[in-house]
């Protein structure tokens, strides 16, 4: 039942006598339990505080995607450049006196990499830079050509940016790895205990180091590739290497 209005304007007979010392007394509002929290210009900050880390979740949840989106992109400029590369390579053409060595530039495509495991069919480009990477696989410029005696050496991103090499270390002895270029086309074998170093988990071919080993890339007495990645996912505190050594095409 609601109160009577006009009973709440009367004073109460207690009032009289003084006030009642439960009902009659009037009590302080409640302090804060931390005094400053009540200030005006603290509970904005706060604010702003909660909407940045809100704006910074969706932020990340959002960053793979872009990428993805932005290598996505990228990848289908590559592959309408790596079929206009094989068309003028195999146009019937007068034979120089003395044939020139293509040279591929930064950026640029090497050729295509396939790996069945891990259903990975990506375009490859030359050169390990960061924006280069975002593109693809990256070859290492001072490492052997593809199908060519030596240590051929790619990089590529594990997390983010089409995530090519996310799977490295599910990758076992005898896996294949293929390489397609203008010209020709070879297959690797992956080989497990071609070095020392601990592997990520039991099975696996690839192997942890540092990231300033550079010996996984160094060159190499017959036909090999090396790929490289960063480890664990989401870090590049070290570094994934798997090797696989050429079993068809021509050196």
């Amino acid at each position: 039942m609601c109160p009577d209005p006009s009973r709440l304007s009367r004073p109460t007979t207690t009032a009289t006598r003084g006030p009642d010392p439960v009902q009659g007394r009037l009590r302080p509002p409640p302090a804060p339990i931390v005094p400053w929290l009540a200030r005006p210009g603290v509970r904005r900050a706060l604010a702003g505080l909660a909407v940045a880390l809100v704006a910074f979740g969706v932020g990340m949840l959002l960053y793979p995607v872009t990428t993805d989106i932005y290598t996505s992109r990228a990848q289908a400029r590559l592959r309408r450049d790596f079929a206009a590369r094989v068309v003028q390579e195999q146009a019937p053409q007068p034979a120089p006196a003395a044939p020139a060595p293509t040279v591929v530039g930064p950026g640029q495509v090497v050729a295509l990499i396939r790996i069945p495991k891990l259903n990975l069919d990506t375009v490859m480009v030359e050169g390990i830079a960061p924006a280069t990477l975002r593109e693809g696989p990256g070859h290492y410029p001072a490492s052997s050509q593809p199908c060519a005696r030596g240590n051929m050496a790619i990089a590529g991103h594990r997390t983010t940016y089409g995530r090519p090499f996310g799977g490295l270390d599910q990758l076992t002895a005898g896996d294949k790895i293929t390489l397609v270029t203008p010209q020709r086309r070879c297959t690797y074998e992956v080989v497990s205990g071609a070095s020392p170093r601990p592997a990520p988990h039991k099975g696996s071919a690839a192997w942890i180091t540092s990231p300033d080993d550079w010996s996984a890339v160094a060159p190499l007495q017959g036909s090999y590739l090396t790929l490289t990645t960063c480890h664990p996912k989401g870090s590049a505190a070290k570094r994934l290497i798997v090797r696989a050594r050429l079993v068809s095409g021509s050196p």
